[in-house]
């Protein structure tokens, strides 16, 4: 075959494949109810989610108690997937403790770009690499999306993303790419809504930052509009961890692995922990363990077996925090393309922009810090797509978050590696999970739960199918996006609107918890900084049914002010030691060492 004959070949396959995904895409648009999820969710973990869980000095009890009756599972990790696990197998029927060495969601669960995606690059890279893989992770990570939105309506949402086009062949080339992603939406039941081109006006009109000419000085073309979901990561990871407490689960952080417990077949039955915040040592008993410990999975391996070779490969990703009038007040913006062939998000958050992020590989850390390089690679890649200049002064905040990446041997970089999730055991049986993203929690939980009872008949026998997809978590039973607007009308002569839609949206129909708070005592509606919506109030209710043990843990987790502005929350400090001090009965010795530790804790969010 000569060359033309071969080109003139590609081009017709290539306008084949195109006519049938746009087909294909016009199908879905006309009928997007039958590409949707359906939900039947449990009235009776409605009445359950009413009640507060059990308190931590109870939970240790229970831990300690496991030597005459050891849990079924043990889970190692209170990240994302560690408490996805939690919930997975207490509502099997399992009796399951999960213990944190820090605290819920402290370290990779909390440092995201905040997106419930599928992946939008990994499908390039399955169509153009004809890679199985990664179109099975777009899959999977598409029929998660919605699973996770329909999990915490307050906390999960759908956003709308603009992919700015400032060549012609791009709105066509785009336009074809995405609707492939509402193909594969509508294939696994996942369909939020469908993505449309416009434009350049109204491109213009729907993202007023957005400059008119492109790096190169090109016209903007037009834009295509898709959809993904958008999380507060912390909070999410928080709720499924409470939902699991509420259901029985024995939940602690602060719980440090210091050994692992062998039986007399030099097979592992428990652990040894030191808490953190007594320095009381526990032995803790269990029928099978699960490390989900994320970027410290390779310590937790190196306890069972000192000769293992590190699995899980540690990739930094850095954000930024900027004012919200950088981004229009719905629309998220993707920049397809960075210098490092990268692509960089800008995203609408809880009244701010965040955009984000890097990816390299790291040495592994507890505490990362970004760096002045990774701050001015971001800064760099949005100054080319937005008519506003964004300067050094305008970052409010930046953090780091190190991925737990399963290991390539043969990757070159860690924008490479493939974001799928692996399950391993060792050879005292322990689990292993690591890999994966946060969009996948859920099904990873899933597949580490059945790995775990294919390996334990016993458990098998005893526990039911996963109903994990199903489940709401708490604050989510019985939620309306009117749940603001009654808030502020009930509550009118005491908290501002602001403040009431940052309680419904960060409790859910637990708000009404943290305002009967207030009705007891007006003066836990004042503000904890004039800034933020944020209230006295919330540091008690968290301190008393949120297991927030260091002021940290408020500051970060609990609501997530050091994300969205550091020195906000710099001066937050006193406030809130003081207010978790008469929760806690701490003592004068014991404020000043939190105020202290507060204020290097929140040197991570300052770039190094």
């Amino acid at each position: 075959m000569k060359s033309n004959e071969f080109f003139s070949w590609v081009r017709r396959r290539a306008l084949y494949i195109g006519a049938g995904v746009v087909g294909t895409a016009l199908v879905i648009n006309s009928f997007p109810a039958i590409t949707s999820r359906k939900f039947r969710n449990s009235a009776e973990l409605s009445l359950k989610y009413e009640h507060a869980p059990p308190t931590r000095s109870a939970n240790i009890e229970r831990l300690d108690g496991s030597i005459q009756k050891p849990f079924d599972v043990l889970i190692i990790g209170g990240g994302a997937t560690g408490a996805g696990c939690a919930l997975d197998a207490t509502l099997r029927g399992l009796d399951v403790a999960i213990i944190e060495k820090n605290d819920f969601a402290s370290g990779t669960s909390s440092r995201s770009t905040k997106l419930i995606h599928g992946g939008v690059r990994y499908l390039e890279k399955a169509v153009f690499g004809l890679d199985l893989a990664q179109l099975i992770l777009v899959y999977e990570a598409l029929r998660e999306r919605s699973i996770m939105i329909n999990q915490a309506p307050h906390l999960c949402s759908i956003i709308p993303t603009m992919l700015p086009c400032y060549r012609w062949w791009e709105v066509p080339f785009y336009y074809a790419g995405l609707k492939t992603y509402d193909v594969v939406a509508a294939l696994s039941k996942g369909t939020l809504k469908n993505s449309f081109a416009m434009f350049s006006a109204e491109a213009k009109s729907e993202f007023p930052t957005l400059r008119p000419k492109g790096p190169d000085e090109s016209d903007l073309c037009g834009a295509i509009i898709y959809y993904d979901g958008q999380q507060d990561d912390a909070r999410m990871n928080l709720s499924v961890a409470l939902s699991a407490a509420i259901r029985g689960a024995t939940v602690c952080n602060y719980m440090k692995v210091v050994d692992i417990l062998r039986n007399d077949d030099s097979q592992a039955c428990g652990v040894k922990v030191c808490d953190e915040i007594s320095g009381e040592v526990h032995s803790v008993y269990a029928k099978s363990i699960i490390n989900a410990t994320g970027p410290l999975t390779d310590d937790i391996r190196k306890l069972e077996d000192s000769k293992a070779e590190d699995i899980a490969v540690p990739s930094a990703g850095v954000h930024i925090a900027l004012p919200g009038h950088f981004t229009s007040r719905s629309n998220a913006l993707i920049i397809p393309k960075t210098k490092d062939g990268r692509v960089v998000f800008m995203v609408p958050w809880l009244g701010h922009t965040i955009a984000g992020t890097t990816d390299r590989i790291v040495e592994r850390t507890g505490e990362p810090r970004p760096t002045e390089e990774d701050v001015e690679f971001i800064l760099e890649s949005v100054r080319d797509y937005l008519a506003l200049d964004v300067k050094r002064t305008d970052v409010l905040s930046v953090w780091a978050g190190i991925r737990p990446l399963a290991k390539d041997p043969n990757a070159k970089n860690s924008a490479s590696i493939l974001r799928e999730h692996s399950i391993s055991m060792g050879p005292e049986g322990i689990v292993t999970i690591t890999g994966g993203k946060w969009t996948t929690y859920r099904k990873m939980a899933e597949d580490t739960v059945n790995f775990l009872l294919s390996h334990y008949q016993g458990l098998a026998r005893k526990a039911s199918k996963c109903s994990t997809e199903t489940t709401q978590l708490v604050g989510a039973h019985g939620f309306s996006p009117l749940l603001k607007s009654e808030i502020a009308q009930s509550h009118r002569d005491l908290i501002t609107s602001e403040t009431a839609k940052h309680l419904a949206r960060n409790y859910g129909t637990r708000a009404t918890a943290v305002l009967r708070l207030v009705s007891e005592n007006a003066e836990l509606a004042e503000r904890i900084v004039p800034e933020a919506p944020v209230i006295a109030a919330e540091v008690q209710y968290c301190a008393e049914s949120e297991y927030a043990e260091r002021a940290i843990d408020f500051l970060t987790r609990r609501t997530r002010m050091a994300f969205l502005n550091i020195e906000q929350a710099r001066r937050s400090v006193p406030k809130v030691v003081e207010l978790m001090a008469r929760v806690k009965d701490w003592s004068a010795e014991r404020q000043e060492q939190e105020t202290k530790e507060a204020f290097r804790y929140l040197q991570q969010f300052t770039a190094q």
